[in-house]
């Protein structure tokens, strides 16, 4: 089973799973951080990874937290497009998060 603070989504067709979603939760930071968004390629822009985001919100805002939190690289331009495009917006960065030295950027999108 799953821990109380660990929100896995997945979205499925024809017995097939298409895209998934996982989140873990900071109740005392009331902070859901995004770890994974993940669609079949061949299902890619057709608003799935979108509507994962939409009842990973509604599942945040059941579990009281306040803001959802989302973090890429800063070469991860699709990634990043995808992001703000669902109301994220840019909230941090910091340059040691990866070991290869990529710079990681934070996305946070206020449930208030």
């Amino acid at each position: 089973a799953l821990a109380s603070q660990h929100c896995f989504l997945v979205m499925e067709e024809a017995e097939q799973i298409i895209a998934y979603l996982t989140m873990r939760s900071d109740p005392i930071q009331q902070i859901g951080m995004i770890q994974d968004v993940v669609v079949a390629r061949p299902l890619r822009r057709h608003k799935i990874g979108s509507r994962l985001l939409k009842v990973a919100r509604r599942w945040a805002t059941e579990h009281q937290l306040s803001v959802v939190m989302a973090e890429t690289q800063t070469k991860n331009y699709p990634a990043i497009q995808f992001i703000q495009a669902n109301g994220f917006v840019f909230c941090g960065f910091n340059d040691h998060y990866f070991r290869n030295g990529d710079i990681a950027v934070f996305f946070c999108a206020s449930l208030r």
